[in-house]
C-alpha cells in the first residue's frame, strides 16, 4: 500500500469536518454516513480503495466538529445545501456521492437540488424516511429513539445498539467495538437533528 493510499487527514470546509484521502480532484467521491456513523466509519474502506480518486467523508452537520444545522427541524434539502457549500469550499465542479442509510436521504436530495454538480449517485442500504411534516409528531420508533438517547446517554445508548448494527456480531467483536465507539461520540443536538431529518425525509420523492 502506497503512502498516498495509507494516509488520511482531517480538514474543515465551511464549518464541516472532513476526512480526506488525497487523489485526483476531478474524481472526487463524497461519502455520507448514517445516523449512528461518522466520517471515521469509512476510514478502513478509504484506506483500501484503489488509487486514483480523491475520497472525502464528512461528519454531517452536528456530528463531530461540524457545525449543526441552523434549522432546528432540518430536512434533507438543508443538509444538501451544506454539502453544496462544502463542494464550493473544496473547489470541485463534479462529484460522485455515496450515501449510506441516513446519508442516502441527503445524497438523494443533493442529486435533486444540485444535478449540475452530481456525476454519479450511489445509495447503500438507503433509509427511505417517514414523510413526517416538520414540527409534526414523530413516528413512534423515532420518538422512542430520542427518549432512550436522552435517558441513557450516548455511551449506554451505543452499547445497547451497536451489536444490532453488525452482521454476525458475536464473531466480530472488533467491528462492534468500533461501531460502539463511533456512536458514543454522538451529541444530543446533532442526534436530534438527524432523527428529525429521518422523520421528514422521503427518498422516493
Amino acid at each position: 500500500m502506497s503512502a498516498a493510499r495509507s494516509t488520511l487527514r482531517e480538514k474543515y470546509a465551511d464549518g464541516i469536518e472532513l476526512l480526506v484521502r488525497e487523489g485526483e480532484t476531478e474524481q472526487t467521491i463524497l461519502l455520507l454516513h448514517g445516523i449512528g456513523g461518522r466520517a471515521s466509519s469509512f476510514a478502513d474502506m478509504m484506506l483500501r480503495w484503489p488509487e486514483g480518486p480523491r475520497l472525502i467523508a464528512w461528519d454531517a452537520p452536528g456530528y463531530g466538529g461540524s457545525e449543526p444545522c441552523e434549522n432546528d427541524w432540518p430536512r434533507p434539502a438543508d443538509y444538501a445545501e451544506v454539502l453544496e457549500r462544502v463542494c464550493d469550499a473544496i473547489a470541485v465542479n463534479r462529484v460522485d456521492v455515496m450515501g449510506q442509510s441516513l446519508g442516502a436521504l441527503i445524497a438523494g436530495s443533493f442529486a435533486r437540488t444540485q444535478p449540475g454538480l452530481l456525476r454519479r449517485l450511489v445509495l447503500m442500504s438507503p433509509a427511505l424516511g417517514y414523510q413526517t411534516p416538520p414540527d409534526g409528531p414523530l413516528p413512534e420508533a423515532l420518538a422512542k429513539r430520542l427518549k432512550d438517547f436522552d435517558a441513557e446517554g450516548a455511551k449506554a445508548f451505543a452499547a445497547a445498539r451497536a451489536p444490532r448494527l453488525v452482521y454476525d456480531a458475536d464473531n466480530r467483536p472488533t467491528v462492534v467495538a468500533a461501531v460502539r465507539k463511533t456512536m458514543s461520540s454522538l451529541n444530543s443536538r446533532g442526534h436530534t437533528h438527524a432523527v428529525r431529518l429521518l422523520a421528514s425525509g422521503d427518498l422516493l420523492a
